[in-house]
């Protein structure tokens, strides 16, 4: 975290021992990202396409400045505006982030006025410094965010989703979080919706998996004053005409409340 003086920190539980990593920093930080080996750190800067690494050991650092592939000789990558969420796997070798970039049919520039901005998302190789992008042929009317790996292998991951409505359609999002399996070809399925309100302005589900990879843990906005989080079992994730979801902790605010207190069953209809 950063104190009041900007300065970088370490806080190590249950012991309180306060490790100070970088002294005044001069940046706003997006998002930390501490490997589960407590070796790595990980930092995202607001409106910055690199990822810092830290090996918090040697207190050696890196910057990985991310940009996107193109297959044209003598072109550069594309550029990536925003590199913001960021988490490691579970074996600390790679970590799995979102980034904002352009299409490049409406302005090459993203802070242009003219440009249209989308999210997707990347894998980064630690000790290579590495970077792979699973969603190569992802539309630019398609946001995926706040990516995770699963705990139990490095091939699945779980996203959200924003699609835009086509031209001519009521201007609504959908929202949806989604899981993916990276060996071979990639292969996308439905977990469950995550905007159910009536003007569907979009909803981030902030998924993750349970531990042992059972369940798929997110929040769903049910309404304007309501949201929840809620856990789906994978064994079911295809979306039949009928779903069983789990309420982990109804919450009436907007934002869902991060520790589960109750549980109750819940059964909603979805259809597509």
């Amino acid at each position: 975290y950063t104190d009041i003086a900007n300065n970088l920190r370490v806080h190590t539980f249950p012991s309180g021992e306060e490790t100070l990593l970088v002294e005044n920093t001069d940046v706003t930080i997006s998002k930390l990202a501490i490997s589960p080996d407590k070796s790595t750190l990980l930092m995202t800067i607001n409106e910055s396409p690199s990822i810092y690494i830290l090996d918090m050991e040697s207190d050696i650092s890196r910057v990985i400045d991310v940009s996107m592939p193109i297959y044209t000789d003598g072109l550069s990558g594309l550029s990536v505006d925003w590199v913001d969420s960021i988490r490691f796997d579970a074996t600390s070798r790679k970590a799995i982030f979102d980034f904002r970039t352009c299409d490049v049919l409406y302005e090459s520039d993203c802070s242009s006025a003219d440009s249209h901005s989308y999210w997707s998302i990347g894998v980064l190789d630690i000790d290579t410094g590495n970077v792979s992008f699973p969603l190569k042929n992802q539309p630019s009317n398609i946001s995926v965010g706040f990516p995770s790996f699963s705990n139990l292998s490095d091939q699945h991951i779980v996203f959200d989703m924003q699609i835009e409505p086509s031209e001519g359609v009521v201007d609504e999002l959908t929202s949806i979080v989604a899981i993916a399996s990276l060996g071979g070809e990639l292969s996308i399925d439905i977990v469950a919706v995550t905007d159910y309100t009536e003007a569907h302005i979009g909803n981030y589900g902030m998924p993750s998996f349970t531990a042992d990879d059972s369940n798929i843990v997110f929040s769903t906005q049910v309404s304007d004053d309501l949201s929840l989080i809620m856990a789906q079992r994978l064994e079911n994730y295809i979306p039949p005409e009928i779903k069983e979801y789990i309420f982990l902790n109804p919450n009436n605010l907007y934002a869902p409340i991060s520790e589960p207190f109750t549980c109750a069953v819940l059964t909603l209809r979805t259809y597509g």
